[in-house]
């Protein structure tokens, strides 16, 4: 009797489970883009036998999910100035723009943090709004999960802020050793000015505010030698002088 009860149980989740996903349909499909995101990020930065492929793919999965994410957050397209300039605003723009770019890289796991990152707090969320159709162990694992991923939230955005950050210095130095096309930074240079001026995601200027606090402060030791300082004073300038103005809006998740 309890095998019946048991095999009927599972046979009702199941159903459940298909009726939540086949009800909507475009998260459906965005999770299991996020996740193909995460297999491909994971099979990249596997030590020894990671594949370039990998990075690759994992890219691509991420133009698909922020396309879908665009056309559900933007309205009709209409060929005029409140149109654009609210695309640019939308933070799936943004990393449309940043994956598209990227394909035209050399591989490096650093580029895959943001899209990874954003693609496990986004697909955790999803299976928890699922855990009515999932068995009682696996709604309390994605439960726990979720927990800590919302009590960590500040610190994942700081990580996917300074990485979007980091990048830019790293295309740069590839540009310089051959490796790099010059088209990549001057793209991901347009990606930073986007995610400045984000109203749903102001942890890029924070982090920006952060390392120039941290440089000032390296800048006025007594012990730092002059023609750092001078570097580091000139490199804080130039980033100063280059930034947009930006508003400040209470943060969402992208």
């Amino acid at each position: 009797i309890n095998m019946a009860e048991e095999a009927s149980t599972s046979t009702s989740q199941r159903q459940g489970l298909t009726s939540r996903l086949l009800a909507d349909k475009t998260s459906s499909v965005l999770c299991f883009l996020r996740m193909i995101t995460l297999w491909n990020s994971a099979i990249y930065s596997l030590p020894f036998i990671g594949s370039r492929a990998g990075f690759y793919r994992s890219l691509v999965a991420y133009v698909l999910v922020s396309a879908l994410r665009a056309k559900q957050r933007l309205p009709r397209f209409e060929f005029s100035r409140t149109f654009f300039q609210q695309m640019v605003l939308e933070d799936s723009i943004h990393y449309l723009l940043y994956s598209i770019n990227l394909l035209n890289s050399f591989p490096l796991s650093l580029m895959l943090v943001p899209i990874s990152l954003f693609s496990v707090m986004h697909v955790v969320s999803f299976i928890k709004s699922l855990r009515d159709s999932l068995s009682s162990s696996m709604a309390n694992r994605v439960s726990r999960l979720s927990q800590l991923l919302e009590a960590n939230s500040m610190q994942v955005y700081r990580i996917i802020a300074f990485a979007e950050v980091i990048i830019m210095p790293v295309t740069i130095i590839a540009v310089f050793l051959g490796s790099g096309s010059l088209f990549v930074p001057l793209l991901h240079y347009q990606f930073l000015i986007l995610r400045y001026m984000s109203r749903r995601f102001p942890y890029t200027r924070f982090m920006f505010a952060e390392m120039r606090s941290s440089i000032e402060q390296i800048a006025a030791r007594p012990t730092c030698p002059s023609i750092i300082r001078q570097i580091l004073t000139g490199a804080v300038k130039l980033v100063s002088r280059m930034a947009p103005t930006a508003e400040y809006s209470m943060p969402e998740r992208p």
